[in-house]
């Protein structure tokens, strides 16, 4: 049985019926520039693109390897179409395939059905229909899903990441052209920035996928920022970030990087409990500015006249949480941060919740804005379980207030949950225990927005959407050729929903979300050994038409 979300039983069928007619008649999108267009990885465009690229660089397609990739192709359209995919190795093209796809269908494929090889990524070019590309990757320590991109560029920066004892993260750089490409890495913690002679004018050869394991470069890091440039060319990068669980957690998280650094940033899928990390990390990539040198004009010497770095960022961090009501209840406000040019703030979102007071668990989403248009880079991590070896984090004084709550969420695994806030909705998804989930944010609003894929067992998988203006949201899951829902809800201004995907009997799905106001998109994954994910979604952009 289909379950309704509480907040759309509380206004009752009157207002139901008021809900639908707003969405059944409203406009598909809301980003009509070209400007707007560009800076979104992955898109989907409106009207859709007779010919379509989607590029989906990490994994491996052998026995034994870092990342047993899948890739799961969509066709939300009423009419078939047909995709062929390319295999892209380390040694360059491999083999390919003709995919036929049914009207409102979906395609699972294993890369190790077209070829074996220690690396391999996937070029999947859509011809007619409207399909989205999503994949997703099962290593030893757990399943990661995302989309996959639908842009190249010669910048991509990641905001975090992680090389401790622990960790492995895989930074996976594709090149889908017939040229080869050249390309630097540079890389910034907290107390150094690092550039490689071996990842200075390195290449990625025509049409092939390279691989870098972060930590033979810089190790013992928990927060690690990535910058990638090319001198030729032009690249995907994306990162497979793995825990093995020896200092906690255990999971995996695939994570597209972010061409164009901006100003605004929105994170709506998240939850904070007791037993987990939760953080949140903000990268300025602008280089310093050097002071300017003059002479004191008393005395003579040597002075700095103008001290204040320009490339300064100045951050506002807002919580949204559900009903947007709980700022007042509990005191909230927002924290302003400054970051300097080269490198990033790390924020415990786990301490704020405390520090304010917050019962756990706690839904919220963030978002991140830049006081002054300095443009930045984000990231929030979502870890089930703590780990025992944490970087210094900012806020931790009132971590303690955590232990001392007495709606504190009861231990791992007992999915008795308290309710949240003033609104009384329940979590209907269990709390995780372990797993990773990491995510860039959005940077832009849409009207519509697609996940190509996404886990979905039970209650497992809750779709999370934020607003800034109250909206009308309906959300349908394509699963066995047809569509499932609508599941409506009303999001209120400045906060956001969680949307539960019950479908009976369906393992997985694209899931479909229209509003009649711009949102912003991701899904909170729990699987069934409670491990956790969040997985992105794709907007949909006006492409204009010549």
């Amino acid at each position: 049985m289909i379950r309704w979300p509480l907040v759309f039983v509380l206004i009752g069928l009157a207002a139901a019926a008021v809900v639908f007619d707003r969405v059944s008649t409203m406009p598909t999108v809301a980003i009509e520039s070209r400007a707007e267009l560009d800076v979104q990885t992955p898109i989907m465009s409106d009207p859709p693109q007779l010919n379509s690229a989607w590029y989906c660089p990490a994994g491996s397609s052998s026995p034994g390897g870092f990342a047993d990739h899948e890739v799961v192709i969509a066709n939300l359209s009423e009419s078939p179409a047909v995709a062929n995919l390319t295999v892209l190795t380390g040694e360059g093209q491999g083999a390919g395939r003709r995919v036929e796809l049914e009207p409102q269908s979906t395609q699972e494929i294993a890369l190790s059905d077209s070829q074996e090889s220690t690396v391999a990524g996937a070029v999947v070019e859509i011809i007619a229909g409207e399909g989205a590309v999503g994949h997703r990757v099962r290593t030893a320590q757990g399943v990661a899903e995302g989309p996959c991109a639908t842009a190249v560029s010669n910048e991509w920066i990641f905001a975090g990441g992680r090389t401790e004892v622990d960790s492995k993260q895989y930074l996976a750089l594709m090149n889908p052209f017939p040229e080869t490409a050249v390309f630097s890495v540079e890389f910034r913690t907290l107390a150094r920035r690092r550039q490689p002679q071996a990842l200075r004018g390195a290449f990625v050869p025509a049409r092939s996928v390279r691989v870098i394991e972060v930590g033979e470069y810089i190790s013992n890091e928990s927060s690690v920022a990535t910058i990638v440039t090319t001198e030729r060319g032009r690249l995907v990068a994306e990162r497979l970030q793995v825990l093995d669980g020896e200092l906690g957690a255990e999971g995996a998280a695939l994570q597209l990087g972010v061409a164009t650094p901006a100003t605004s940033w929105i994170l709506p899928a998240g939850r904070i409990h007791s037993g987990g990390d939760h953080i949140l990390t903000v990268f300025n990539p602008a280089e310093p500015v050097t002071p300017v040198i003059g002479t004191d004009p008393e005395t003579g010497e040597e002075t700095v006249v103008e001290a204040d770095d320009p490339n300064l960022a100045v951050i506002d961090i807002e919580i949204w949480p559900n009903n947007p009501t709980d700022l007042s209840l509990y005191g909230v406000v927002t924290a302003t941060r400054e970051v300097r040019p080269g490198n990033f703030e790390v924020i415990d979102l786990g301490a704020q919740a405390a520090r304010f007071g917050f019962p756990l668990p706690y839904e919220l989403g963030v978002r991140v804005t830049s006081q002054n248009q300095m443009p930045i880079v984000v990231e929030r991590w979502h870890v089930g379980e703590q780990l025992q070896e944490r970087s210094v984090l900012l806020d931790t004084s009132d971590d303690d207030d955590d232990a001392d709550n007495e709606d504190s969420e009861s231990p791992q695994g007992d999915f008795e949950i308290p309710v949240l806030g003033i609104d009384e909705e329940p979590l209907l998804q269990p709390i995780a225990s372990t797993g990773l989930g990491t995510s860039r944010g959005v940077e832009q609003l849409s009207q519509r927005w697609v996940i190509p894929w996404v886990s979905i067992n039970g209650d497992s998988t809750t779709v999370a959407i934020a607003a800034t203006d109250e909206a009308a949201v309906e959300v349908r899951v394509l699963a066995n050729g047809s569509f499932a829902g609508p599941f409506r809800v009303t999001v209120p201004a400045g906060g956001r929903r969680t949307v539960p995907l019950s479908v009976p009997g369906v393992e997985g799905g694209a899931v479909e979300i229209v509003a009649d106001a711009p949102v912003a998109v991701e899904a909170l994954v729990v699987e069934a050994d409670q491990r956790l994910d969040v997985v992105a979604a794709v907007p949909t952009v006006r492409r204009q038409v010549e």
